[in-house]
């Protein structure tokens, strides 16, 4: 039996091993749905680490799936890029993260790219909505992880990993899942990884609760990268 087994687990549940259930982790139904919807622009607002980049990448991984590569056109404005690059015309997706660094003549040219039938996905740090007028903007506001929801996106994970007809042993200490929020700032992604080297360290350890102490230790372990971003 592995360690992972004797937790009830037939993995670590923070890490890639299940990537068909990653949605169920990090992602917002009700976000994904409205992305995937008819509106012609739909903005994500949120601070850094609210998950805004996730949702996209996931929506880019859907569109590619059903539609196809060429259909889609996703960029990621970096600091100082004022513009977008020629915008192919069969595209009818154009995906945009960080769209807020754009300039206003490159928001005038998105305005006059979104023709009939195309669909403009943005995720930024204030509200776009008045480049676009005469278009409708359905605008979601993400927040990052707090405590109840990061709990809950944890527990889920813990019961997709679970070994058939075994409810996992492993529970999650209310000062872990504390300090999981302040290491991770409330990013989906830095928190799994805290947590994947804190189980990592329970099946070690043979310990069935993630406290706090495992997750500082988890948090240490990482690299050097991870931890600063």
């Amino acid at each position: 039996m592995s360690s992972y087994q004797a937790l009830g687990l037939r993995c670590n549940p923070f890490g890639g091993e299940l990537p068909e259930e990653e949605p169920a982790l990090v992602l917002e139904g009700p976000v994904v749905e409205a992305l995937l919807g008819q509106q012609p622009v739909v903005q994500l607002l949120g601070p850094r680490g609210a998950g805004k980049t996730s949702h996209l990448r996931h929506l880019v991984a859907l569109v590619e799936a059903r539609e196809g590569a060429g259909t889609l056109i996703y960029q990621r404005v970096e600091e100082g890029q004022a513009g977008l690059p020629p915008l192919p015309r069969e595209a009818g997706w154009l995906v945009v993260d960080e769209a807020c660094r754009l300039g206003w003549r490159a928001r005038r040219g998105l305005r006059r790219w979104l023709q009939p039938g195309r669909r403009l996905r943005m995720a930024c740090h204030r509200d776009l909505g008045g480049s676009f007028r005469g278009l409708t903007v359905e605008t979601l506001a993400l927040t990052p992880l707090g405590v109840s929801r990061l709990e809950g996106l944890l527990r889920r994970r813990l019961e997709l990993a679970a070994l058939p007809g075994t409810p996992p042993r492993l529970q999650l200490e209310e000062a872990g899942l504390e300090a999981l929020r302040q290491r991770s700032g409330g990013r989906p992604y830095k928190a799994l990884a805290i947590a994947f080297e804190a189980t990592y360290l329970a099946a070690e350890e043979g310990v069935e609760r993630i406290t706090g102490e495992l997750v500082e230790r988890g948090y240490r372990s990482l690299p050097e990268d991870i931890r600063e971003e």
